[in-house]
């Protein structure tokens, strides 16, 4: 809303509208089109952005940052509830980043592939741009060392970027284009979903029930329209911090799955369903009640250690398994 200048709820039923007509209406084809050109204009924007705040820097990055809070310049911020060990910055981070990796809206990516040869270009190209996408969060540096007093942290990139380019007509411009690829990061990600959404639900629920592959998608399509109206009740009155209540599902998502999608990908011991389904409980269950109970404010930790409980699961039930093929 922020982006577009209107009501947050205006907002929300024309992006949903919009994102659900073209999934519904192209499908597969749609969202690798429409995921490309976002993805172009979203590298061009974090460059851009990255490039064009440096100059708060003024040449000595650690030096600038010392000049906001020794805490702010450390490895590790002793005074964050989110960022303040190696753990909670980069073993939870790479743990749960590759449990997201598993995801079918993400690894389904590789299915576009039309020869195996690809692979190479596309994980050179997948590396490569989401290594510049990460510029981005140099964003946040620049809005605190340009001295900006933002309290929301969802809404520091609109703000930083309202300041920034108010000056001048071009700047105005400038601002569109940027907050049309903004947009456009959130929408090939709900694209993404919903993609893999309906092909789940086609190939995964109702033709194994008997249903062919015409109605099995008729069906999916109405399953989609319900799950629109469910993020959209979900998200009709947000919380202060959209990012992290995101975050808390997405996350809850990727330990619940971490079990079922590995194991069965890396162990020749099939788990019974039985099994699959209490590690997905108790990985979704640990990790909420860390993060929603016990006060563990980063996701990404206490998804961390919903993956470290789900996967103890597994591991039982592959030993209990091989003990009862012995005896």
């Amino acid at each position: 809303s922020g982006l577009l200048g209107i009501d947050q709820k205006q907002a929300l039923v024309a992006v949903l509208l919009f994102v659900f007509s073209y999934v519904l209406m192209g499908g597969t084809y749609a969202h690798a089109y429409t995921n490309a050109l976002q993805g172009l204009l979203m590298l061009f924007v974090s460059v851009g952005l990255f490039v064009h705040g440096w100059h708060y820097f003024d040449g000595q990055p650690l030096a600038a940052l010392e000049s906001v809070g020794s805490d702010y310049a450390a490895v590790f911020n002793p005074s964050s509830n989110l960022y303040f060990s190696m753990f909670s910055v980069f073993t939870s981070g790479f743990i749960i980043t590759f449990a997201l990796m598993l995801q079918p809206h993400i690894l389904t990516k590789v299915l576009y592939l039309k020869d195996e040869r690809d692979t190479r270009i596309f994980l050179i190209t997948a590396i490569g741009s989401g290594t510049l996408f990460m510029l981005i969060l140099f964003v946040g540096f620049y809005a605190k060392l340009a001295g900006y007093d933002i309290e929301a942290q969802d809404a520091v990139v609109t703000q930083y970027l309202l300041e920034e380019t108010s000056h001048s007509a071009a700047g105005q411009y400038v601002r569109a284009f940027i907050f049309v690829a903004l947009l456009a990061a959130g929408m090939s990600t709900l694209d993404g979903i919903l993609v893999a959404l309906s092909a789940m639900i086609v190939t995964d629920v109702l033709e194994p029930a008997g249903l062919n592959a015409e109605r099995g998608l008729q069906v999916a399509r109405w399953v989609l329209v319900v799950i629109g109206l469910i993020a959209l009740a979900l998200a009709w009155n947000p919380p202060p911090i959209v990012g992290l209540f995101a975050q808390k599902g997405v996350y809850g998502l990727a330990a619940a799955s971490f079990v079922p999608i590995v194991f069965a990908a890396f162990f020749k011991t099939r788990l019974s369903p039985s099994t699959i389904g209490l590690a997905a409980f108790v990985g979704l269950g640990t990790h909420l009640s860390l993060n929603m109970l016990l006060g563990v404010a980063n996701p990404s930790i206490s998804a961390t250690y919903g993956i470290f409980a789900a996967s103890a699961v597994g591991v039982l039930g592959l030993l209990t398994k091989r003990l009862r093929r012995e005896a």
